[in-house]
């Protein structure tokens, strides 16, 4: 092969080359579900896909659900296979958080990592505690010890939002309760 048939190979394969690396890299949304379990479904459609889940045990409507001052509802629900346990968090019929803890002698920290970082690309933070990839607007984190959790960002946001507001509400109330004095 001569000098110039190397140089117009090469012109023409290294950026497919480089393409295919850049492509490999890519990073893809982080998932809204586990299994059947989507973010934004309604607590009766969460219920009905729990029974229908292989992940967990589900026995039926909670005979307690806890609601939190900013009327927030969690259930908690036992896990089978991998799963440890799960947590659900709803805000205005929607569920907004997911929390599913895995067992760590079935399945390992690493192991989860490396699966997420393969399928999402690099986590946009991490330390030694959780590892967090995340859009617009989903948060998917991987935390010490095995713990996956789901977040709606818009519903979150706006929790965050409301709970602000009802802290200075609160606070201007204590000022006034206290000027009494």
């Amino acid at each position: 092969m001569n000098h110039k048939a190397r140089y117009l190979f090469l012109i023409f394969l290294l950026p497919m080359f480089l393409f295919a690396q850049a492509s490999d890299n890519e990073s893809s949304d982080p998932p809204r579900a586990f299994d059947n379990l989507s973010l934004g479904m309604s607590y009766d459609a969460l219920l009905d896909a729990l029974a229908e889940s292989s992940y967990f045990i589900y026995r039926g409507r909670p005979d307690v659900s806890m609601l939190d001052p900013l009327d927030r509802t969690t259930i908690e629900v036992r896990g089978a296979g991998f799963v440890y346990r799960g947590f659900f968090t709803f805000y205005e019929d929607q569920l907004y958080s997911m929390s599913i803890v895995l067992h760590e002698a079935r399945l390992d920290y690493f192991t989860l990592w490396r699966t997420l970082q393969e399928r999402y690309g690099d986590p946009q933070a991490i330390n030694p505690k959780h590892s967090v990839w995340e859009n617009e607007t989903t948060r998917l984190s991987l935390e010490q010890p095995a713990t996956l959790k789901y977040l709606d960002k818009t519903t979150f946001n706006k929790l965050l939002d409301r709970s602000n507001t009802d802290k200075s509400a609160l606070d201007r109330s204590r000022d006034r309760f206290l000027e009494q004095l």
